[in-house]
């Protein structure tokens, strides 16, 4: 058991710069990326789940990642695409996209001590120009803010080759 923690905290440590990168370039014969998927039933059910930005929302052009609410063990985010364009990002049901976590501690952003990303069941889902889409992230303690990112991925060029982006969401406290 021990060895199998060990592996996944590693796995997680070199892992963990990949899904951050910010302006990468992501190659279309990237084994790695996830795999656009043709169900039509989950592309009807991830369009249902598409709502029109709210207006408090509309000043903040491209893609932005807002705070909705905040529980006490969870924050709800509104994942925008204030944009002429559609976008994509890697998840596993489009309310549930593949995040990225950081926790401000001692002055640093950094990942939060245990976490750790699954890639189990991921597909690349679509977010069309102008719509929003709502998903919680469970709040991490190990430091005095966290924030949230979430890599869009701009469609593909003529070389099968996508730019990638990592949005952050405003940092919020995480203590008190």
């Amino acid at each position: 058991m021990k060895n199998i923690l060990t592996i996944g905290l590693l796995l997680s440590i070199l892992l963990y710069p990949v899904l951050l990168a910010q302006d990468a370039v992501i190659r279309g014969d990237d084994p790695f990326l996830p795999k656009v998927t043709n169900s039509a039933l989950r592309l009807e059910e991830d369009k249902k789940e598409q709502v029109a930005i709210p207006k408090e929302f509309l000043g903040i052009v491209g893609a932005n990642i807002q705070i909705v609410a905040k529980k006490d063990q969870s924050i709800t985010y509104r994942l925008n695409n204030n944009s002429d364009n559609p976008i994509s990002f890697s998840c596993s049901g489009i309310n549930n996209p593949s995040k990225a976590i950081e926790v401000l501690k001692e002055g640093t952003w950094q990942p939060p001590e245990n976490f750790m990303i699954c890639g189990t069941g991921l597909y690349l889902a679509t977010l069309a120009p102008k719509k929003s889409i709502l998903f919680e992230a469970r709040i991490w303690d190990s430091g005095t803010q966290m924030k949230v990112g979430i890599q869009i991925m701009a469609p593909v060029d003529a070389k099968g080759n996508r730019t990638a982006v990592t949005v952050w969401s405003p940092p919020t406290k995480t203590e008190g």
